[in-house]
C-alpha cells in the first residue's frame, strides 16, 4: 500500500505522517480504514480521512487537532471525534469498537475492542479494508473479508446475515455505492436486501437518519440514477406513500443539472446553491 500512499497529495501525505508520529508515540495503533482506503485503490479522489485507534481514539484526536491547530468535536458516546481542516476536509478519528444492535433499526451500543472487530461492525466489505500508518508498519494492508476482491469484482458484500436489520440505512448505503461505482449486488446481499426490504425494515428507522441518506443520495454527481435505482430496489413508500418517479422527474432532474451547471460558471464567486435541494424539491413537487 506504500505505493498507493505515495501517490496522494503532498498535504495529504503530510497529515498521514503527523497521525503516524502521534501514533507511533504514544505505542496506539493506527489505521486508515473505510471509504478512504476503498477510494485509494480504485483511485477515486477522496481526502477526508477515516483513522481508527486501537486505543483512546478521543485522545489521540486531541492531540492531533492540537497539533494542526483545529477544531475538533468529540462523541463520546462512540468514542469518535472529527478534526475539521480548511476547504471543508476533515478527519474521523474512532477508537476500535465492537456494536451490538438493542432491537432493528436503532443506534448501535458500541464498546472498545480491536481492529477486527471494528471492520466487522461495517456496512460492506469494500468498506472494511485498512491501512496501518505506525512508523514500524507503515503502509501494512489489512483485509480480513476480501474486501479488494469485491473491488475488482465490482461488488456490493454485506458482511453478516442481519447487516440490513441491524441497520436498515445499509440498504440505502447498498444502493448508493452501487450506483456510484456502477458495481452490482452480490447474490446474497442482494437476496437479503430484498428480504429486508419486504419486512418493512426501513419504516423502522427515525425519519432522520433515513433523511440524511437521502440527502446524501441526492448530493451524488447523477441523483436522478441513484432515486430510480432507490425505487427499483426498495421503493420510495417509506418516504412518502404517494411518492413516485415520472419521466416528467427525469427531464426535470435533467434541466436543474444544466440550470445549476450555468448558474455555478456563471458566477463562480457567489455562494453555491445546495443542489440537492433543488432536487428534493423537484422530486416531491407532485405531493399532495
Amino acid at each position: 500500500m506504500k505505493k498507493y500512499l505515495e501517490s496522494l497529495p503532498q498535504d495529504i501525505k503530510e497529515l498521514v505522517r503527523i497521525c503516524s508520529q502521534i501514533s507511533t508515540k504514544n505505542n496506539a495503533n493506527a489505521y486508515l480504514v473505510g471509504g478512504f482506503v476503498r477510494d485509494l485503490i480504485l483511485g477515486v479522489p477522496n481526502f477526508d480521512l477515516d483513522i481508527v485507534i486501537e486505543g483512546e481514539g478521543i485522545k489521540f484526536a486531541e492531540e492531533l487537532a492540537l497539533c494542526l491547530c483545529a477544531k475538533l468535536v468529540r462523541h463520546k458516546r462512540f468514542g469518535t471525534a472529527t478534526i475539521l481542516l480548511k476547504h471543508h476536509f476533515k478527519i474521523d478519528i474512532a477508537t476500535a469498537r465492537k456494536e451490538h444492535y438493542p432491537h432493528p433499526g436503532s443506534l448501535p451500543v458500541v464498546s472498545p475492542g480491536e481492529l477486527h472487530d471494528d471492520l466487522f461492525r461495517r456496512d460492506f466489505t469494500i468498506n472494511a479494508l485498512a491501512i496501518k500508518i505506525n512508523k514500524n508498519d507503515f503502509g501494512s494492508f489489512v483485509d480480513l473479508f476480501q474486501g479488494r476482491k469485491d473491488l475488482e469484482n465490482k461488488k456490493i458484500r454485506i458482511l453478516h446475515d442481519l447487516s440490513f436489520i441491524d441497520d436498515p440505512t445499509r440498504i440505502l448505503r447498498a444502493i448508493r455505492f452501487k450506483e456510484r461505482y456502477n458495481f452490482s449486488f452480490e447474490k446474497n446481499t442482494s437476496v437479503l436486501l430484498k428480504s429486508a426490504v419486504k419486512k418493512k425494515m426501513l419504516e423502522k428507522v427515525e425519519p432522520q437518519r433515513l433523511r440524511d441518506e437521502i440527502i446524501l443520495m441526492l448530493k451524488e454527481k447523477e441523483p436522478f440514477k441513484h432515486i430510480r435505482s432507490l425505487q427499483k430496489n426498495a421503493g420510495l413508500g417509506f418516504i412518502n406513500a404517494h411518492l413516485g418517479l415520472s419521466k416528467e422527474t427525469s427531464s426535470l432532474f435533467v434541466s436543474l443539472k444544466k440550470e445549476l451547471a450555468w448558474f455555478n460558471s456563471k458566477f463562480p464567486h457567489h455562494r453555491q446553491i445546495d443542489a440537492w435541494l433543488v432536487y428534493l424539491t423537484a422530486l416531491t413537487e407532485k405531493l399532495p
